[in-house]
């Protein structure tokens, strides 16, 4: 046999031997690679997963071509990335005499071929889809607002664009369709723009014109489908789609060129090779204005417009990877580590046979390759089991998240596992380079090593003098001399054993540090989800304030909330009545520069840069001239006003308003609460007519310099259009986290003032409807007349804020985020404590005959424990101590580098979290150490002394 069988052959037996070292070892290694599948193959399979679900809701295709010309069709169809075709047209409206909404009166005529048909997720709720030219499917809209139309009636088509002309003498400006109409100018108005019936004010300044396309035909009904994702209530026509033969898939008829659509599914190579995210400069640089992405579709594959949240995903997966990677490589090398003593002598004694450094360190590759073998399988699949499992459990929350499409479409989605060949790739290459990097060290230690002092063993000479040593402090009576013996053994432990301490010592730091930063970067991924997603008005929040039910009017004036409010303090049932009041007065043109600080001068600046404003242009437009600022007002009743004020330590003396705002033209002096904080981003603060280059957010945390006693000149329109001033004097100055129990401040660009309700029955008596009143409220069931009487008010509405708030898309992808946050936690926290669980039962193995040499010589029970409480303090509070920085450094590579990216905010850390995690780490280590404390106590003494074996 050759030598180099010769150390195979020892090294198998050596592993036959320790077998339960190669279990952990595989266990532990598995554990690495189910984790390393759940970051590649499950972030690629979280990722199409959500795909699917939001295609359900905003359609299946990935890019559209609009106005497709002659000979385009198949230089669209050639694109390598292309999967699938589709082709739509849309010729326009015509009027729908049978509609039951006069704010509908129109049909939106559009045409499919089949393609086209599944690629908008267009689902029958009755009937079917067309099939042949001539036949139509109507939206379920047209009858659930009562319109008199049925299966099998046929419909008179003769479609017609609308366009608007402004004839006033001013521009027209529509915000929320982004449409802006001059003066004497027309225009030609999309599907999304709403109709207004005669005697509308709309017809005093405009007029509507219906241009004809031409398209006559008849088309009779064969079916109704659900809502389209496209259409939306406030548009005026209802959608109809009708039947595109499938000859014009291959080439559209002369007549339809440049009218036609060309809508395209990606093929999943383009989609998960990560190539995509080049292709949308390169089309809209060829195609122009007539190219159209499903943002919401391909913002998961990163080539949508803003990828800022595919940026947060990629770091943290980056982040988390390379954590998994030096956790899994401490507990390998720690095992190599740990068994250095037995391997150093099997393979000295090769070594006197002639096996050379080389063969010695090629045993140490041999046996770590061989247990990655087994590992490797069994990774993979656990982690695709993982994997699968994960998505099923979020495939809940992630179908809530969709509020667009009916459930019953999202139910349909299947979960597919996304197995990429280069995310196979990944996880094999790094377990193979943590197997290697982790064997690294112990072969080259191992390879050095003569044969002499590897027969015969440092360890022991070591271990044998610190016995004999011990051996006379530990025999003597008194027990002030014995206990200083037992911290004259810790204090020799950690000043002699660093190995075995060093060991233990890595293990606990790298189990503290993932804690603390997985919580601290965790916190700040959900922070920036949260900023990026919702932009939504305020909510009331807090255990407080928050109601079931609320009271909102329409802006009807005959609504008289002060008249519901007083009914609803007198009815029976009725619990935690709360009212709010809220307007937004304007800041006077001259000191509106004064009002906001430079902080926040500041953090404006940084979010108009990405619009490409420059340092002179914003100091010119912004800073100097023209700016127009406004504040938020939000009135309280008196009793939790007081309560504010009370929680900010505010002025209570000063805080009364003016009683001499009966004298016309008097300024109205108003004494209010500043909320001082705030934030900025480019969702809430954008330019018309451009976009951002990216996403920037920044939090301020002083809106202005205004201090207590202190006034804020405002105007407040009335309904007269007249100008009122007002001046709100401070009382109080308080930050968002201080008055988050009566408002959660979710949008932070304007300073928030609340005040008293006085405010607002001098504004509804001098102003009319100068404040919106929302009344919110706790209701039991002897207050369900009122609750029914409320509900069919004219002008007002009831809503079941509970019903809202637990549905709302930010709480569920925050629980999404918080679930794969845990799960990361408790794998990565499993590798962790199979590491710290083989140091400190290798350390109570290595030191088996030192123990019983010293139980020998009369160490009791009692005092092995109390000793080895003592060092595994003193171990606990080293690893705190070694994983405070580490943590300290992760974390602040965490804020520069996905900070800066993102933009500036604050990140609170979870101290209590983290303490509380790692006491219990703390606690289980110390139990963990007694348990193998009490089985050494009770083994014998003579055969533990002669034992070699680890």
């Amino acid at each position: 046999m050759s030598r180099g069988n010769a150390v195979f052959l020892v090294t198998r037996r050596y592993m036959q031997k320790n077998r339960k070292r190669n279990i952990l070892y595989i266990l532990g290694l598995t554990l690495c690679i189910a984790l390393l599948v759940c970051v590649f193959i499950g972030r690629d399979t979280a990722v199409r997963y959500m795909a699917d679900v939001t295609a359900a809701g905003s359609g299946d295709w990935h890019i559209a071509f609009s106005n497709v010309r002659k000979g385009e069709y198949e230089k669209i169809a050639s694109y390598p990335f292309v999967a699938k075709v589709g082709i739509s047209g849309n010729e326009g409206d015509t009027v729908f005499p049978q509609s039951g909404n006069p704010e509908r009166p129109f049909l939106n005529i559009r045409l499919y071929n089949s393609s086209m048909f599944s690629m908008a997720n267009i689902h029958v709720s009755e009937g079917r889809l067309p099939q042949r030219e001539g036949e139509v499917v109507l939206s379920r809209t047209a009858l659930d607002d009562g319109g008199t139309i049925a299966l099998g009636d046929t419909i008179k088509v003769q479609t017609f664009r609308r366009f608007i002309h402004n004839f006033s003498g001013t521009d027209l400006v529509f915000p929320f369709l982004e449409l802006q109409i001059k003066a004497g100018q027309t225009v030609k108005v999309g599907d999304s723009f709403g109709y207004f019936p005669e005697g509308d004010a709309f017809y005093k300044e405009c007029q509507e014109i219906h241009v004809p396309t031409g398209y006559e035909t008849s088309l009779r009904v064969v079916g109704f489908m659900e809502v389209p994702y496209y259409e939306n209530a406030g548009q005026a026509a209802y959608t109809a789609l009708t039947y595109l033969p499938d000859r014009s898939t291959t080439e559209p008829t002369d007549s339809s060129f440049g009218k036609v659509t060309v809508s395209v599914e990606l093929t999943d190579g383009s989609l998960n090779s990560g190539a995509v995210s080049g292709l949308r400069s390169q089309l809209e640089e060829e195609w122009g204005d007539r190219v159209t992405f499903n943002d919401k579709v391909l913002s998961f594959f990163g080539m949508s417009g803003d990828s800022t949240i595919n940026k947060i995903i990629a770091a943290a997966q980056i982040f988390f990877v390379l954590f998994i990677l030096a956790a899994t490589m401490i507990l390998i090398r720690n095992i190599f580590n740990i068994s250095y003593e037995q391997r150093c002598r099997y393979l000295g004694m090769l070594s006197s046979a002639g096996a050379t450094a080389r063969q010695k360190r090629s045993s140490v590759y041999y046996e770590a390759f061989r247990l990655l073998m087994p590992s490797l399988p069994l990774g993979f699949f656990s982690g695709l089991l993982i994997v699968w499992g994960g998505v099923r459990i979020l495939k809940p929350i992630t179908e809530m998240m969709q509020q667009g499409a009916a459930l019953a479409i999202l139910s349909d989605v299947p979960v597919r596992l996304t197995v990429r060949p280069g995310a196979v790739f990944l996880v094999v290459c790094c377990s193979v380079g943590i197997v290697l990097l982790s064997a690294l060290r112990p072969a080259a230690r191992i390879g050095k090593v003569g044969p002499i002092e590897s027969i015969r063993g440092v360890e022991d000479a070591a271990g044998g003098r610190r016995a004999q040593g011990s051996r006379r402090i530990v025999h003597r009576k008194k027990p002030f001399i014995r206990e200083s013996g037992i911290r004259l053994l810790a204090k020799g432990f950690f000043r002699h054993e660093k190995q075995q301490q060093g060991s233990i010592v890595r293990a606990l730091a790298v189990f503290f540090a993932i804690i603390m930063t997985v919580s601290y970067a965790g916190t700040g991924v959900i922070q920036m989800v949260d900023y990026k997603l919702n932009r939504s008005s305020d909510e009331v929040v807090g255990d407080e304030l928050k109601r079931k039910w609320s009271v909102v009017s329409d802006g009807d004036e005959s609504a008289d909330m002060d008249q519901v409010y007083s009914q609803l303090k007198k009815t029976a049932g009725i619990r935690n009545l709360i009212r709010y009041d809220e307007s937004t007065p304007g800041v006077f043109t001259s000191t509106a520069r004064d009002l906001y600080s430079q902080e926040y001068w500041n953090a404006l600046y940084q979010v108009l840069k990405q619009y490409g404003v420059s340092k002179k242009a914003f100091t010119r437009d912004y800073y100097q001239n023209g700016f127009f600022g406004t504040v938020s007002v939000l009135a309280l009743d008196d009793r939790e006003f007081d309560k504010m004020l009370k929680a900010v330590g505010g002025d209570s003396e000063g805080s009364g308003d003016n009683p001499t705002d009966h004298v016309a033209g008097a300024e109205k002096v108003v004494s209010c609460i500043l909320c001082s904080s705030g934030n900025l981003s480019t969702d809430s603060y954008q330019i018309w007519g451009k976009k951002p280059s990216g996403y920037k957010y920044v939090e301020i945390s002083r809106m202005t310099d205004k201090k207590v006693g202190d006034r804020i000149q405002t105007t407040l329109t009335g309904d007269d259009g007249k100008d009122h001033a007002v001046s709100f004097r401070i009382a109080g100055i308080g930050d968002i986290k201080q008055v988050s129990r009566w408002l959660k401040i979710n949008d932070g660009q304007y300073i928030r003032l609340f005040v008293r309700e006085s405010l607002v029955k001098w504004a509804n008596r001098r102003l009319k409807q100068a404040f919106s009143t929302v009344i919110s409220f706790d209701a039991g069931k002897e207050a369900e007349p009122v609750l029914s009487q409320i509900e069919s008010a004219k002008h007002l509405q009831l809503v079941d804020s509970g019903s809202l708030e637990s549905g709302s898309f930010l709480e569920m992808v925050a629980k999404m985020i918080r679930t794969l946050m845990l799960l990361f936690l408790l794998f990565s926290s499993l590798i962790c404590f199979l590491n710290v669980y083989n140091s400190v039962c290798s350390l109570f193995v290595v030191r088996r005959r030192q123990n019983a040499m010293l139980r020998s010589v009369g160490m009791t029970r009692r005092e092995m424990r109390r000793l080895v409480l003592r060092e595994f303090s003193g171990l606990i509070l080293k690893a705190v101590l070694v994983s405070l920085p580490v943590s300290a450094a992760l974390c602040l590579v965490f804020d520069r580098v996905i900070m800066e990216a993102f933009g500036r905010f604050s990140i609170p850390v979870p101290y209590g979290m983290i303490g509380l995690m790692i006491l219990a780490t703390a606690v289980v280590v110390l139990c963990i150490a007694q348990c193998r404390c009490k089985r050494e106590a009770a083994s014998d003494i003579i055969e533990e002394i002669k034992t070699e074996s680890i």
